[in-house]
């Protein structure tokens, strides 16, 4: 079995009434124009967000890029949501610390199980 298909199978028993799973996908960080490589089988394979309310959007990529311009040893996101950015943050820079700070407990819930 693949990454991504281990992933999403871990993604899907652990989701709840009211969530879904929403994918990454390489060809809106393309279009961002920060994308280079293979893409990444886990992120592919996506993360669990709540159906309605805070989701990953396509312009998020913009935040994203403006992160790809420098090398990081260190990120931090507030409000992070369910955790996209970080997700994509942690990928394009595996040394980076990497932290994120969300208020909203549901959103934190998705995040734990991503």
């Amino acid at each position: 079995m693949n990454d991504a298909k281990a992933i999403r199978g871990r993604l899907s028993a652990s989701l709840r009434s009211g969530e879904k799973i929403s994918s990454i996908q390489p060809e809106l960080v393309a279009r961002g124009r920060w994308f280079h490589g293979d893409w990444p089988e886990g992120l592919r394979a996506g993360l669990i967000e709540p159906r309605s309310g805070y989701q990953f959007r396509p312009e998020n990529v913009t935040l994203a890029s403006l992160l790809a311009s420098r090398t990081h040893s260190r990120v931090l996101e507030l409000g992070c949501g369910t955790g996209s950015l970080l997700l994509l943050a942690s990928y394009f820079f595996p040394a980076a610390q990497v932290l994120g700070v969300e208020l909203q407990g549901e959103l934190v819930d998705c995040l734990g199980r991503s």
